[in-house]
């Protein structure tokens, strides 16, 4: 799910500030419940006092995947950013992760159309090169045009990288829809929980698991 995150954050820079706030809030309400259960094992501690296991869920091991990317236009650069302050913060990554596969699934269609035009544009200009060249005496103007039928789709391909471009998003529609179903499925598993204390301590370390291998974006700012 991380993965997802920092291409998101690569492409849409917005969200570094937001995911550093989460990832901050985590740190704080995980080490105000550790305090909290010190406290209290400090005040029952005695001979017949049942031991608590204390809560770790700032272990986490940072991910090293990432994924490269010499796409010009960024495909989320308007994805609106997340509301770090959330009380739900998991809910607010499920929904970012819902507006991105949105916006990634509109822009893979817009893309596939733009392509079956221009391939249809070049396409009538090739055609009518050949009919030009085979079939009358222009040799001249059949020539040109194949030509310049020829370097438009040098061009496109080198240039725009549609089959590219379309790979990206697809892949970036993945990991959206991936993170999404994931996080709808522990918020289900959270709702669960009749003790909400315990919810609240698992939501943030479910959101510290998921912004700790991102902290290397906001080193240094």
């Amino acid at each position: 799910m991380s993965e997802f995150l920092r291409e998101a954050a690569r492409l849409q820079p917005s969200l570094v500030s937001s995911l550093q706030t989460l990832h901050r809030r985590a740190e704080a309400a995980i080490q105000e419940a550790v305090i909290a259960d010190t406290l209290l094992d400090a005040r029952e501690l005695g001979p017949a006092a049942a031991s608590t296991p204390a809560h770790d869920g700032a272990r986490t091991e940072p991910s090293a995947h990432d994924l490269s990317s010499s796409v010009a236009a960024s495909p989320l650069r308007s994805l609106q950013a997340l509301d770090a302050y959330s009380v739900k913060p998991l809910l607010e990554l499920e929904l970012l992760g819902l507006r991105a596969a949105q916006l990634l699934r509109r822009r893979h269609t817009a893309e596939r159309r733009l392509s079956a035009v221009i391939s249809g544009v070049v396409g009538v200009f090739i055609g009518l090169g050949l009919y030009l060249l085979f079939a009358t005496a222009h040799r001249a103007s059949a020539l040109v045009l194949l030509l310049g039928a020829a370097l438009a789709f040098a061009l496109v391909r080198w240039k725009w990288r549609p089959y590219r471009r379309a790979a990206r998003t697809l892949h970036l529609l993945a990991l959206a829809d991936s993170m999404a179903e994931e996080l709808r499925g522990k918020l289900q598993t959270l709702d669960a929980l009749p003790d909400h204390p315990t919810r609240h301590l698992q939501q943030w370390q479910h959101v510290l698991a998921l912004t700790d291998p991102l902290r290397d974006l906001w080193r240094g700012r």
